[in-house]
């Protein structure tokens, strides 16, 4: 059967009663769609949604529409855009579902994620503190340095209230609670990385003497170190 052919569809154009319906490949072929999409879709207005569905500026929802992902947004100024929800990198859906864009992103349909496949909450870590290893990088651990030969903080700056320098200081708040001292093991011996300039014209008054106590107990620089679990 061509479905491409008038003559085909002549018992379609009888009167009423004597009509017949479509014939069945119309709503299967994709030929046949295709040409529906080209001839009719194409070149009308189509509904996509209700207004109703995004009140509020920053709401949205997505479908796909004649094969084009497409998602429906409210601006910040409330007026109502349609964008293909495509990222221009990679192609990939940027957003599914519905919702507004501080919601989780949960595909329209489908619960979502159970707690317990839900990643692992971010860890809390100090700015003088390394981020503890995680389960997904001991999966593939080419990167993770061994817990003995891992650096330490041995020293950092105070809380940027109680920082007390000499002089006016730009940027405090840069190296609040950083590492001052950080001792690395290397093999056998230790590399270990002063970030205060400790060697610096006048600056040796008060601190010449974290390097002196460096040097002098060099073959002890591992005193006190506690090794990570992992």
């Amino acid at each position: 059967m061509n479905l491409f052919d008038p003559g085909t569809y002549a018992g379609i154009r009888r009167p009423l009663l004597e009509a017949e319906t479509l014939p069945p490949q119309c709503y299967t072929s994709e030929a046949f769609f295709k040409r529906e999409i080209e001839t009719i879709f194409m070149k009308v207005w189509n509904f996509v949604g209700r207004v109703d569905y995004i009140p509020n500026p920053g709401d949205y929802y997505t479908l796909d529409f004649a094969g084009v992902p497409l998602v429906i947004v409210r601006d910040d100024n409330r007026r109502v855009g349609a964008f293909v929800n495509s990222c221009r990198h990679r192609g990939a859906k940027v957003v599914t579902g519905r919702g507004t864009a501080n919601d989780p992103d949960v595909v329209q349909g489908r619960p979502p994620l159970a707690p317990e496949n839900e990643a692992p909450a971010e860890p809390e870590v100090k700015p003088w503190e390394a981020a503890p290893i995680t389960d997904e990088q001991l999966r593939n651990p080419i990167n993770v340095i061994p817990p003995d030969q891992r650096p330490r903080v041995v020293l950092r700056f105070s809380g940027q209230n109680d920082l007390l320098v000499s002089g006016l200081l730009n940027g405090g708040k840069g190296i609040a609670e950083h590492a001052v001292v950080v001792d690395v093991p290397v093999n056998k011996g230790h590399v270990v990385l002063f970030g205060n300039n400790p060697m610096y014209r006048g600056e040796t008054i008060g601190s010449y003497a974290l390097v002196l106590n460096t040097v002098l107990n060099f073959d002890h620089l591992d005193a006190g170190r506690k090794l990570d679990a992992r």
